[in-house]
């Protein structure tokens, strides 16, 4: 199931290896959902969405689609342990 929402997810990596992500919502203060995974200081769509940027009309997803389940809010975990989360 793809992220739904805001939070901490469980993402299988090329090795078959459970890994967790952060999913964030970075529309949330236009009242909006476009969620994207931080990683290794970057974000990457989760979902096509109707939103590109400067250089493209459409943002497509970046992401594997192997999605686990929902694990918990973000920061419940430091950054430090989630997947790509090391800055």
């Amino acid at each position: 199931m793809k992220p739904d929402k805001e939070g901490l997810w469980e993402w299988i990596d090329d090795d078959g290896k459970v890994q967790i992500v952060n999913v964030i919502n970075v529309a949330k203060e236009l009242n909006d959902t476009w969620l994207r995974v931080y990683y290794l200081g970057g974000y990457y769509n989760v979902h096509d969405n109707w939103i590109g940027t400067e250089d493209e009309d459409f943002g497509i997803s970046e992401w594997p689609d192997r999605w686990g389940r929902y694990v918990g809010t973000l920061h419940s975990i430091p950054l430090e342990e989630t997947y790509g989360g090391i800055i």
